[in-house]
């Protein structure tokens, strides 16, 4: 037998003989997240976190520079611009520094076709209840409009959540939310 025979045999062997005691073993399980299925609602997320991350210094954590937060939940993503707040007291127009933000996640959201968009409004809890609604529901309809005339075409919601808030520990006031779903019947009441 040449010794290219016995090579080729040995390595069979090698492979053959690991792989039957590799069975014997138990897996190892990859704790790593699975990459989502190209075209899927979660790749069509992870797509526009990306993109939020890359062209807008997004970050998953708040920070002392006001960076754009961004974080993915299963089924949406939520943006909060990180300002102290958006408007001015009473107001519903949009401050400069958060117009300037805005404009750079209007394109990617306006390149992404087939999105459902929720805005909510929120204000402080120092006015009348009616009014605090309606001055939260002026700063959903504001950010709503600013995207609208961006050329953004997919469903947007727009919601005054006044002083209710599910997210108790953070500092709301003044503020808008924005939450992108890839499924509309996935959307939540982020205000109660």
């Amino acid at each position: 037998m040449n010794y290219q025979k016995l090579f080729l045999l040995t390595f069979l062997f090698i492979i053959f003989g690991n792989g039957c005691s590799l069975k014997q073993k138990p897996e190892q399980v990859d704790v790593q997240k699975q990459q989502p299925v190209v075209g899927s609602d979660e790749y069509k997320l992870n797509l526009i976190i990306n993109k939020i991350k890359e062209n807008c210094q997004a970050k998953e954590e708040r920070d002392q520079n006001e960076s754009i937060f961004v974080k993915s939940y299963d089924n949406y993503i939520k943006v909060d611009l990180n300002n102290k707040s958006d408007f001015r007291n009473g107001s519903y127009v949009l401050t400069k520094e958060s117009k300037a933000k805005l404009s750079c996640i209007s394109p990617i959201l306006k390149e992404e076709k087939g999105l459902f968009i929720l805005i909510t409004g929120h204000a402080s809890d120092n006015k009348e209840k009616q009014e605090n609604q309606h001055l939260s529901d002026n700063r959903a309809i504001s950010l709503a409009e600013l995207f609208f005339n961006a050329g953004i075409r997919d469903e947007i919601f727009a919601k005054g959540c006044s002083d209710k808030n599910s997210d108790a520990d953070e500092d709301i006031n003044r503020k808008i939310h924005i939450y992108i779903y890839a499924d509309r019947s996935n959307i939540v009441n982020h205000c109660q």
